[in-house]
């Protein structure tokens, strides 16, 4: 089904061109929101800091470092990350921008809609918000996943020699992360706006005692290897693909800042309020995420021994390296995997506002069912 018409901004707007240029002008110019004629569902009980702490443990950029470094040093070493931190910035800093404009729940999908020429707005929107939502699913089942098998590695750790882990048994922890961020969704929706901050002081705590940890008991690299060494040992022959591929690894950590502009209809003042969450958290993300990868870098030790563990994570290895303890390793560890497990219901949190705002558009399949929900 088409998605529903926006109200038109000129009527004297005849070119596909001239609709680009006009969309520019008022991003620019006017800043003024365009927004569907629509009527306020949701109740606005997020508040700039619940959604800041949210996007923060969502991100889990230094958490999400230590499960995606390993393929980023053997593909092109550590300039990669902070090259991806660069890029990141840029892109933020434009998404902002546009939020403050158009902030509806629909996020992406509703600025193609609004700055695309009429001619294929609904196709170009209708593609963007399938990608976006099949995006969000994948980017919350991967945290789903990284927390089970981090819980499952968590007892490897603690049994090197007597616990032998299964897939069966990994998939078993998986779905239990994915009930429990279906539960809070489903019926502690209201709590969400409180616990939120939890998993952000986790998130915070957790960067400065690893950090604190590995830099005061670990041997040091060289600066020279930290900053400046390209490394190819993934197998590739081509070193140009071979960074790329290392690139790929270090956006990841990165992904879920546009959380806030899915849920800026339940934030007072989103045009001011969205902006500010999604810089805002790619700023401390990104600082955290550069202290803690330099941190990191001085602290790997041996990569090969960390890549050949058992216990099937590089950076557990580590913390036991460090610590000598698998008890210490394993309250280090821990930090990591339960905010693994806040990001999975943030992110489920995210994805249905999104599901939600496209099938009130009539972009997904028996979107009638839609008007059926409860007002939350």
């Amino acid at each position: 089904m088409p998605l529903r018409a926006l109200p038109p901004r000129s009527h004297n707007i005849n070119t596909p061109f001239e609709e680009v240029i006009e969309s520019l002008l008022w991003i620019f110019f006017v800043g003024r929101p365009i927004t569907p004629d629509k009527v306020q569902e949701l109740r606005r009980e997020f508040s700039l800091w619940s959604i800041v702490c949210l996007q923060i443990s969502l991100m889990a950029t230094w958490e999400a470092l230590s499960s995606v470094v390993a393929t980023a040093l053997t593909n092109g070493g550590a300039p990669c990350l902070l090259i991806a931190l660069i890029g990141t910035v840029f892109i933020v800093l434009s998404l902002g921008e546009i939020a403050s404009i158009f902030p509806t729940a629909g996020g992406q999908y509703h600025w193609v809609h609004c700055l695309s020429p009429p001619s294929y707005r609904s196709t170009a929107s209708w593609f963007t918000g399938w990608i976006s939502i099949s995006g969000q699913l994948v980017l919350s089942a991967s945290a789903a996943f990284a927390a089970g098998l981090q819980l499952q590695a968590l007892i490897t750790l603690n049994h090197l020699d007597t616990y032998v882990p299964l897939r069966w048994q990994g998939m078993l922890f998986y779905w239990a992360i994915l009930a429990y961020s279906t539960a809070v969704n489903v019926w502690g929706f209201k709590i969400l706006p409180h616990t939120n901050p939890i998993a952000g002081v986790l998130h915070v705590v957790g960067f400065i005692v690893i950090v604190a940890v590995l830099g005061s008991m670990s041997s040091k690299h060289t600066a020279t290897y930290v900053f400046t060494e390209f490394s190819n040992s993934s197998g590739w022959s081509n070193d140009g693909v071979s960074w790329l591929v290392g690139l790929l690894s270090t956006v990841y950590p990165f992904l879920g800042y546009d959380a806030a502009c899915h849920l800026s209809e339940e934030l007072p003042k989103p045009s001011r309020n969205v902006p500010l969450a999604m810089i805002g958290s790619v700023a401390i993300n990104g600082l955290i995420g550069l202290v803690y990868t330099i941190v990191l870098l001085f602290a790997l030790g041996d990569l090969n021994g960390l890549l050949q563990s058992k216990v099937g994570f590089p950076f557990m290895q580590l913390f036991l390296n460090v610590t000598g303890s698998p008890a210490g390793a394993s309250i280090l560890a821990l930090c990591i995997s339960l905010v693994a497990l806040a990001a999975n219901a943030a992110g489920v949190t995210s994805t249905s506002r999104t599901a939600w705002a496209f099938a009130r558009d009539n972009g997904l399949p028996a979107s009638e069912f839609r008007q059926q929900s409860t007002q939350l």
